[in-house]
């Protein structure tokens, strides 16, 4: 009788340690699953907000239509400021620059078609001058001018939430640095 009290207790041991090890392996394959999922979502989120943060919007037809304004800060710069028209394919400028540099009366690229007008303030520190051509949207970031006898492509950055575009340097190629216009409104 003692004999398979033993015997008894073994097999319910063994049992026992049978039961254990498949609960052990069990919670640990659910361990490695929950690991897995938590690392999948993690990587999904991290992948989706980078991918938003890199891109900028992109420039189109729309978002450039409309009229935009350049102040530049640059005191040692022969433009004072621009004022730009787009409008379905037209593009239409008023550019005041001052007239005792260079770059305010040698470097444009007027006088030709492009020009509308060119007006001298009463001290002679200013020209105005009013300007016409064309624009394309050139790919995601650029915009192609014909102002005259120039033909230009500059890169643009345009920003829906601040209402700017930023040029790696103005319209007419004058201003060397970067250009942020501002929109002051919308056909």
């Amino acid at each position: 009788m003692a004999v398979e009290l033993a015997l008894n207790n073994e097999e319910e041991t063994l049992e026992e340690d049978g039961i254990r090890g498949a609960m052990h392996r069990r919670s640990k394959l659910q361990m490695f699953i929950a690991a897995g999922c938590v690392t999948g979502i993690w990587a999904g989120v991290y992948l989706t907000r980078s991918k938003a943060v890199q891109q900028p919007p992109l420039l189109n037809a729309n978002s450039i239509q409309g009229t935009w304004k350049f102040e530049c800060k640059n005191s040692q710069s022969a433009v004072v400021s621009q004022k730009v028209d787009f409008h379905n394919g037209s593009v239409e400028g008023i550019t005041k620059l001052k007239a005792d540099t260079p770059d305010g009366t040698a470097h444009l690229p007027f006088p030709d078609q492009s020009i509308k007008s060119i007006k001298e303030s009463g001290d002679g520190y200013l020209l105005t001058a009013s300007w016409q051509g064309t624009y394309k949207i050139a790919g995601k970031h650029h915009i192609t001018l014909s102002i005259g006898q120039s033909k230009n492509r500059v890169r643009a950055t345009f920003n829906p939430k601040e209402h700017t575009i930023t040029l790696d340097h103005d319209f007419l190629l004058i201003y060397p640095d970067k250009a942020v216009y501002s929109q002051t409104g919308k056909h």
